[in-house]
């Protein structure tokens, strides 16, 4: 079995390119999230450069929402793993 890095560790080591290569051999172009193989929950495009993930700070129904717990740590781990 192929050693993968664990995504919930307390530090994670930035990734290195191969000798010869200025940078990444894989891009993230989008992330899309699936119920069934017709219907979408999620699609998250992503560009190169710095991609801010947020979470709005009122509720639809205009109370005050929790930012903890909305994956955005999750989805940044997923994405360097």
């Amino acid at each position: 079995m192929v050693n993968q890095p664990d995504l919930f560790a307390a530090v994670m080591t930035p990734p290195k390119a191969p000798k010869g290569r200025a940078g990444p051999r894989l891009w993230v172009r989008r992330l899309a999230i699936f119920k069934d193989r017709q219907t979408l929950i999620r699609d998250v495009p992503l560009k190169p450069g710095l991609n801010i993930i947020w979470t709005p700070d009122m509720s639809s129904s205009g109370r005050r929402a929790l930012a903890h717990g909305s994956g955005k740590t999750t989805f940044c781990r997923l994405l360097r793993a």
